[in-house]
């Protein structure tokens, strides 16, 4: 018995060894050890595979409308320019649209298009930048809000993103799809009470904790009560 068990252990070994060969065959020879430390190490980006290339291989270009904003989407370096020129900054108005409006490296400026520009530099897409200034007219959006207007370019493929301060509305969650929120507000609407002064429906406000019919029940209650135990209790009297 402890003959066969041997031989039947070294038969698998054999086994064994011949899947392991050709396995290395299979890799061309070199089997590249796997690092524990090396996988369990944070990562320091997270780039898509091929989600930024084009079938043919070239690199995409990414069509980025800013809706600027101060202090979360602005352009520092177009606004100087149009002052060096002593014209009216206005990157939204085509009539006065500059070309460093159109610099997608010049919107890195407050806190939404420095982390959206941080992000596309880490990516290293080709960028082309674009404003208000470029809605389509076949837009069928016909409301005011230029934010819901750019979600409409996303969805007609005129825009690959849109970058500033969204608030998701369920109208805009229905066009498309939003990243994760980089911040949150909590906003509330709250009313005061009219002030009335005193009139008549003030006094009858006395009744109000209960119905109607309730009320009814109750007086009818006392009154019959009341007359009930007047008339019986002065029976009792010697």
């Amino acid at each position: 018995p402890d003959g066969s068990s041997a031989g039947r252990g070294g038969g698998m070994r054999s086994r064994a060894m011949v899947l392991a060969l050709c396995v290395w065959l299979l890799c061309g020879g070199r089997i590249a050890p796997w690092n524990q430390a090396e996988a369990q190490r944070p990562k320091d980006n997270y780039k898509c595979e091929n989600c930024l290339f084009n079938e043919d291989g070239s690199v995409r270009n990414i069509r980025i409308m800013y809706l600027e904003s101060s202090g979360e989407v602005e352009n520092i370096i177009a606004r100087r320019a149009a002052e060096q020129l002593g014209i009216e900054y206005n990157c939204d108005d085509p009539a006065l649209a500059i070309p460093e409006c159109f610099v997608a490296a010049n919107w890195g400026t407050g806190w939404v298009g420095e982390t959206v520009d941080i992000v596309m530099r880490r990516l290293g897409p080709t960028m082309t930048a674009m404003t208000r200034a470029n809605f389509s007219a076949t837009n069928p959006y016909i409301g005011g809000s230029s934010y819901t207007r750019c979600a409409w370019e996303v969805y007609l493929e005129n825009v690959d993103l849109c970058v500033g301060n969204f608030w998701e509305t369920e109208e805009r969650r229905s066009i498309t799809s939003f990243t994760s929120s980089m911040d949150s507000d909590v906003m509330m609407l709250l009313t005061r009470p009219a002030s009335r002064g005193f009139d008549y429906s003030s006094f009858l406000g006395i009744f109000n904790p209960f119905h109607w019919e309730v009320w009814i029940v109750t007086w009818a209650m006392l009154v019959i009560g009341g007359g009930l135990m007047w008339l019986f209790g002065d029976a009792r009297l010697p």
